[in-house]
């Protein structure tokens, strides 16, 4: 699970998205979490298959909803979206 944030930071520092992230939950292998409290979004990565691949979706997804609040689905690569508050 180290070497899963670590992954996940590494690519995030290099997206330019690390400063926005709040927090990671690694509590399921198969669902790993994580949260942007400033942005008001949560993403849910899935597993850590492909984690470039996930943070630059992840990436393109904030800077298009920016300023909405919601949840961003990245575990299915063949089906991202993101899903505002309501």
């Amino acid at each position: 699970k180290l070497d899963t944030v670590n992954s996940i930071i590494r690519v995030s520092k290099s997206n330019e998205i690390y400063d926005m992230i709040t927090s990671i939950d690694i509590t399921n292998d198969e669902e790993y979490k994580v949260e942007f409290k400033g942005e008001g979004k949560t993403a849910y990565l899935g597993d850590a298959s492909n984690i470039n691949d996930r943070i630059l979706l992840l990436k393109e997804i904030l800077l298009k909803e920016k300023g909405n609040q919601g949840e961003i689905f990245i575990n299915d690569l063949n089906k991202v979206f993101f899903r505002e508050k309501v």
